[in-house]
C-alpha cells in the first residue's frame, strides 16, 4: 500500500511506503465519538486517565500521527492486511492489523505489570485499529495494494480507490455521528449482538465487502450513484466500529474488567493521617490474599500490607488501614490467586480531608418486584445501580438523578429469577439482596 496525506478534501501526491490510512480523521473521530456514547461513566473515567489529556479524536488518530517516528516503525504494516481473492487468512501472521489488535487487547487484559505509558500506547492503538479493521480496503487485495493502485475519478476529481473509502465518500456525503446513527436505528438487542468481541470476524466482514468497493459498471468513473449505493456500507462500518470499540474499552476498563476475581469496588477514605481502603468482591474463593500496594507517584509501588482472603463463594467486604504522613498516596490491590497467577485492581488516590464513607440502605429484603434504595442525604448527583449475580454477571443497570430531599429510588426487580443477588452502586458500595 502507499501512504497518502489529505488536506480537507484534496488529495496530494503520496509518498512511497507500505501502508495507507484507514478512514480520514473525520471517520476515525466518528468511531471514537460513537464509542464514548456507549461507555459507562466508570470506563470513561478510566480511559480518560490513560489518554493523558488527549481528546477522543486525537486518540483515534495517534497511530497515524506517529507514522514517521522511527520508534514506531514496527507498527507500519499493522494498520492493515492484504488478502487476495480466494486466499485464506493466515492466523499465524505476526505483522498485520488482526495480530496487533488481538495482541494489545490481550496485553491490556493483563495489564497489572505494564507501565502507565505502555498502557496508554496500547489504548491509543485500540482506538485506531478497531476503526482500521472495519474499513473494507484495509482488508483488501494485495494485487492492487488495497485499492491504492486503482486510479480513477471521483465526482470529477482524480484520486484512487483507497482514498475514496478513507475520506471522499465521508466528506462528499457529510457523514456525521448523527447521520450514521439515523441510518441504522439498531435495537438494544442488535447492539448487544454487534458488540460481540471477535477480531477475526470483524476482519472477515471487511473481506466480504471488498468487492463492494469496486464499480465495474463504469470502471474508473465514480459518480453520485456510486456515493448513493456505497454510503450505507460506509455508515454501517463506522457504526459497527464505534460500538465494538466501546465493547472493547468497556471490557477492559468498565466494572466487569476484573472478572477473574469479580472485584466490585475499590476505594479509599482518609482522615487523621490514616487512609482506609475498602473493597468488595462478589466472591473470594479464587483469591489466596490481597496485597495492598502504595505509591507516592502512581507508578512505583511498594507493599503496604496484606489481607488474607476468606475464600468464600459469596459477596465479601474487606478493609485495610494505612497510617501515612503523606497527604497524597496512590493505592492498588495485588490479588494472589490460587492457581499461582496474580491480578491487579485499578489505581485509586487518597487525599486527606475526603469525606467519610456514604451510607446505603435497602428495603424490603427479601424483595419481590421492587427494592427501595435509600442514600445518604449528602449525595446529590446521578448514581448508577447494577444488579449482579454472585458470579459477577450483570442482570440489570439503572441510573437515577438524586437531588436534595429526594434520596430514595425504586429499583425494578420484575422478571428476575428467585435467588441471591448483589446490588452494586458504582463508587459507593454494595448490598446483598434476596429476591423471592
Amino acid at each position: 500500500m502507499k501512504l497518502k496525506y489529505f488536506i480537507f478534501s484534496l488529495v496530494i501526491p503520496f509518498f512511497p511506503t507500505a501502508f495507507a490510512f484507514a478512514w480520514s480523521a473525520t471517520g476515525h473521530g466518528i468511531v471514537g465519538d460513537i464509542a464514548y456514547k456507549h461507555l459507562s461513566p466508570l470506563a470513561q473515567s478510566r480511559v480518560a486517565y490513560y489518554l493523558k489529556g488527549r481528546s477522543v479524536h486525537l486518540a483515534c488518530t495517534w497511530m497515524d500521527s506517529v507514522k514517521s517516528i522511527r520508534a514506531y516503525s514496527y507498527l507500519t504494516q499493522r494498520h492493515y492486511l492484504n488478502l487476495d481473492k480466494g486466499v485464506t487468512y493466515d492466523t499465524t501472521s505476526t505483522n498485520d492489523v488482526v495480530f496487533e489488535l488481538k495482541r494489545v487487547i490481550e496485553q491490556l487484559s493483563n495489564r497489572g505489570n505494564l507501565s502507565d505509558s505502555l498502557i496508554t500506547q496500547y489504548v491509543l492503538e485500540v482506538f485506531h485499529l478497531v476503526g482500521d479493521i472495519h474499513q473494507p480496503l484495509h482488508c483488501g487485495y494485495g494485487s492492487d495494494n488495497g485499492g491504492n493502485s486503482v486510479n480513477l475519478t471521483f465526482l470529477g476529481q482524480s484520486t484512487e480507490l483507497h482514498a475514496v473509502w478513507d475520506n471522499s465518500i465521508i466528506q462528499s456525503a457529510k457523514v456525521s455521528v448523527a447521520s450514521v446513527i439515523a441510518a441504522y436505528p439498531y435495537t438494544p438487542e442488535e447492539i448487544q449482538q454487534i458488540q460481540q468481541i471477535n477480531v477475526l470476524e470483524w476482519m472477515n466482514e471487511s473481506v466480504q465487502l471488498v468487492d463492494t468497493c469496486y464499480y465495474p459498471e463504469k470502471k474508473n468513473v465514480l459518480d453520485s450513484d456510486y456515493v448513493k449505493t456505497r454510503l450505507p456500507v460506509v455508515q454501517q462500518r463506522l457504526y459497527q466500529a464505534g460500538l465494538r470499540l466501546a465493547a472493547v474499552l468497556e471490557m477492559l476498563f468498565g466494572d466487569s474488567s476484573t472478572l477473574p476475581v469479580n472485584l466490585l469496588s475499590f476505594d479509599v477514605q482518609s482522615s487523621n493521617q490514616t487512609n482506609t481502603l475498602f473493597w468488595e468482591t462478589s466472591n473470594s474463593n479464587m483469591v489466596v490474599r490481597f496485597i495492598v500496594e502504595a505509591s507516592k507517584d502512581g507508578i512505583n509501588f511498594n507493599t503496604a500490607g496484606t489481607v488474607e482472603s476468606n475464600g468464600l463463594k459469596e459477596a465479601n467486604s474487606y478493609h485495610f488501614e494505612d497510617a501515612q504522613t503523606n497527604s497524597n498516596v496512590y493505592y492498588r490491590l495485588k490479588m494472589e490467586l490460587n492457581d499461582g497467577s496474580t491480578q491487579y485492581s485499578s489505581v485509586v488516590k487518597a487525599s486527606w480531608g475526603s469525606a467519610e464513607k456514604f451510607v446505603i440502605n435497602i428495603s424490603p429484603n427479601p424483595a419481590k418486584s421492587f427494592l427501595n434504595v435509600q442514600f445518604d442525604e449528602r449525595i446529590s448527583n446521578t448514581v448508577t445501580i447494577k444488579l449482579l449475580g454472585l458470579d459477577g454477571k450483570v442482570f440489570r443497570v439503572q441510573q437515577y438523578p438524586l437531588t436534595t430531599g429526594n434520596v430514595t429510588v425504586n429499583f425494578d426487580l420484575t422478571g428476575l429469577a428467585k435467588g441471591v443477588y448483589i446490588l452494586y452502586v458504582e463508587g459507593l458500595g454494595m448490598k446483598k439482596v434476596v429476591v423471592e
